[in-house]
């Protein structure tokens, strides 16, 4: 009888590798969604970066939007706050995520003059 177990460590490898790229994923789309609503309400949209979530919100002549996407377990970002104007846009900024569990950055720079934004 010849028995395979998957090494644990394996496992949580696995499961910490996707449970980042989901985030990611949702973050691009988040992205995408404030950009959208930057330009389409005319309203800025702040980016709120804290140590545990990232904070998509606008609020201004009484209407507001607001999401937060939950960072994964064992991935950090440094506060900071970043703002999509009403054309799209974003000022260049380098924002680094650091997964404890892979000992990696991904890092995200937002364009000026585009709102998109390039990751290595």
């Amino acid at each position: 009888m010849i028995i395979s177990v998957l090494p644990v460590m394996q496992f949580h490898n696995v499961q910490q590798k996707m449970l980042e790229a989901t985030f990611f994923q949702q973050f691009n789309q988040q992205w995408e969604q404030a950009r959208l609503l930057a330009v389409t309400r005319h309203q800025a949209v702040l980016v709120h970066f804290q140590t545990n979530y990232v904070r998509f919100y606008s609020g201004q002549s009484g209407w507001q939007w607001e999401r937060y996407l939950t960072l994964p377990t064992g991935l950090r970002v440094a506060e900071k706050t970043l703002q999509i104007s009403t054309s799209g846009q974003t000022s260049p900024q380098t924002l680094y995520f650091k997964s404890d569990y892979f000992n990696r950055f991904k890092t995200i720079k937002p364009q000026m003059g585009w709102g998109d934004y390039d990751e290595t």
